[in-house]
């Protein structure tokens, strides 16, 4: 009698695992679910919800007179001086660190006519870009969707000087129509349906106008000058 009692409780309990395994499989595919529904990469869209706020609010291409790109040891300034587009190199602290450390001295910055249509047509990007959809707000993600430290960083200002956006663009999101990115003072990254990454890029050599030559560069001392 009492071996029949126990092998009635192994049965109970050999039921009551698979039951669990059960469950445990529900709840992954569930969530396997809800993950393809926020971030599906077989869909050419990143869906987002209806009533979705600007990344930028208040965005207007027309009122950004300096858009300065910066990554590691790269940095452009494209400023407008007189209704034309010039490119000037930035001296990051990242390079501005490595020649310290190699004894060499900080070249001169020249400045070069820019690609105007070029700069006003990738303005336009960030023109009706949704907020997206919030994927993290720790910091310690911040690398794995390269919106830290080795993040690109886009600054925007107005003829003021004041900020219209600050923003690091990370890495591409899982449809390749998207992109992650987060404002520069904040810890939240959002997913935003737009194709951001590498249209920005930090060196200058690749925002000279076409007719542009080496050999044209003005000092910026120089067009700083009112003689210019």
């Amino acid at each position: 009698m009492d071996l029949q009692k126990e092998e009635v409780l192994k049965l109970e309990e050999e039921i009551f695992k698979m039951k669990r395994s059960l469950v445990y499989l529900g709840l992954a595919i569930i969530a396997v679910i809800i993950a393809l529904s926020i971030e599906n990469p077989f869909s050419s869209r990143v869906a987002d919800s209806d009533g979705m706020g600007y990344f930028v609010k208040d965005y207007a291409s027309k009122n950004v007179a300096e858009l300065r790109i910066t990554q590691l040891l790269d940095g452009v300034s494209l400023k407008k001086r007189d209704g034309v587009w010039i490119a000037s190199e930035i001296l990051t602290d990242a390079k501005k660190a490595l020649l310290s450390d190699e004894q060499r001295s900080e070249p001169e910055i020249s400045s070069s006519n820019a690609d105007s249509e070029k700069i006003i047509s990738y303005l336009g990007m960030f023109g009706g870009l949704e907020e997206g959809i919030e994927v993290s707000s720790n910091p310690d993600n911040h690398n794995t969707y390269m919106v830290g430290a080795a993040g690109l960083r886009v600054t925007a200002l107005s003829s003021d000087g004041k900020k219209i956006f600050d923003v690091i663009i990370g890495s591409g999101g899982p449809d390749f129509g998207s992109t992650y990115i987060r404002r520069f003072d904040e810890e939240r990254v959002y997913l935003v349906r737009r194709p951001l990454l590498g249209v920005f890029s930090p060196r200058a050599q690749d925002w000279l106008a076409p007719e542009s030559k080496e050999e044209d560069q003005i000092p910026l001392s120089d067009s700083n000058s009112p003689n210019r």
